[in-house]
């Protein structure tokens, strides 16, 4: 395996250098059983997942049904529902100092 990233919310791309990826298989484990869809492309899997309900997932990779080193994967859900966008905007107003800010009005 090279690699996982994220590539956005619900999409995992994992990246492998092998002949015959026939033998990997994936099993998501967590506090829902979320659907997995995989889809393969040249050396990558891409991974659709949609879990039920917030909280830690961990993504087994097996080859030839043999667990891959650092698997299982740790990755967790987040409820954004309840989520408050201004609270985080005045945290990172709070933080950032003014002249550490980008200029988006083009003068800048």
């Amino acid at each position: 395996m090279e690699g996982i990233k994220v590539k956005n919310i619900g999409t995992l791309v994992i990246s492998y250098n092998l002949e015959n990826p026939r033998g990997i298989s994936y099993e998501m484990l967590g506090p829902s059983k979320p659907t997995l869809q995989v889809s393969r492309r040249n050396n990558a899997d891409i991974i659709n997942f949609t879990p039920k309900k917030a909280g830690l997932y961990k993504l087994l990779v097996k080859y030839n049904n043999k667990l891959l080193r650092n698997s299982p994967f740790e990755l967790t859900a987040i409820d954004l529902s309840h989520f408050n966008y201004l609270n985080l905007q005045d945290s990172l107003n709070s933080i950032i100092p003014e002249q550490g800010r980008s200029d988006n009005s083009g003068n800048g």
